[in-house]
Parts: structure tokens; C-alpha cells; sequence
């Protein structure tokens, strides 16, 4: 059976086009892998950020823990994922809780001028698990900001 040149010219572009098609595919998910990796990168350093924030100002742990969970969401973040700490002029840091007492406004027990830092830690996972091994990584962020005076 004999073929005709446009026939073996048409049969080479589909072959071109199968083998070009794969890494265009493979580029493609490469793309939209590390685009969700950045975005979830992003979305646990504001997390973090914010939840210091309220830190800052004194809010008690539980509002700091609920505003970082908030920012960071739809990431879900473990219970022990969110590390609150404070130091005293330059001493270890120390487990921030709420402050001795009550009373209407409850606060967190670092002083004015002390450091607080807000560590959260995360989990990137793989859409398409054709690059896993790239983007299924831990992801842990700290920021520290000095307690503010009422």
C-alpha cells in the first residue's frame, strides 16, 4: 500500500504533536503546581502576621489562635501548629497564655516592650502529584513584634 507525501506529512505532525503535547502537559501542571504552592506560602506568612498582630496589641491566646486559623484558611492547620511565645528583655522565650485575673478585658501575660513571636506551621500538599516530590513540603513561618503598651 503506498501513501501519499500529504498522508506521511499529516501522520508526522500527530506524532510531533503527541510528543510536544506531554511536556506542554507536564509544563502546564508545573505551573499550576507551584502557583498553589506560592498562594499557600502567602496565605501562612499573613496568617502569621496577623495572628502576631493581635499579639501585639494583647489579645488573649485563644483570639490569637482563632484570627491565625482564620487568615490561613482553607489551609487546616493542626492543633499544635500555632506556637505563641514571648521573652522579657532578651530572656528565653516563654509560652504566651492569657494573663492572672479576669475581668472584661482579657489579655495575654507579655508585658509592654517584651518580644512576642507567633510561629505557625504547615502542610503544602501536591494537587496533581506529578511534582510531589518538589511541593509536598512543610511550610513554617515566624514573625516577631514587640507588646505594645495599652
Amino acid at each position: 500500500m503506498r501513501f501519499s507525501f500529504s498522508a506521511r506529512r499529516r501522520g508526522a505532525a500527530l506524532v510531533e504533536f503527541a510528543l510536544v503535547s506531554v511536556f506542554l502537559i507536564m509544563v502546564l501542571f508545573g505551573v499550576i503546581e507551584f502557583s498553589i504552592y506560592s498562594s499557600n506560602t502567602l496565605r501562612l506568612t499573613n496568617a502569621t502576621r496577623e495572628g502576631e498582630r493581635a499579639a501585639a496589641v494583647g489579645k488573649p491566646a485563644e483570639v490569637i489562635r482563632s484570627r491565625v486559623r482564620e487568615f490561613a484558611s482553607p489551609m487546616p492547620l493542626a492543633d499544635d501548629a500555632i506556637t505563641l511565645t514571648y521573652s522579657h528583655r532578651g530572656e528565653a522565650y516563654q509560652p504566651l497564655n492569657n494573663a492572672e485575673g479576669g475581668g472584661p478585658t482579657i489579655q495575654n501575660q507579655a508585658a509592654p516592650d517584651d518580644s512576642v513571636k507567633v510561629q505557625v506551621r504547615g502542610q503544602n500538599r501536591s494537587v496533581t502529584n506529578l511534582f510531589g516530590f518538589l511541593f509536598n513540603r512543610a511550610l513554617k513561618t515566624e514573625v516577631v513584634m514587640r507588646r505594645e503598651s495599652n
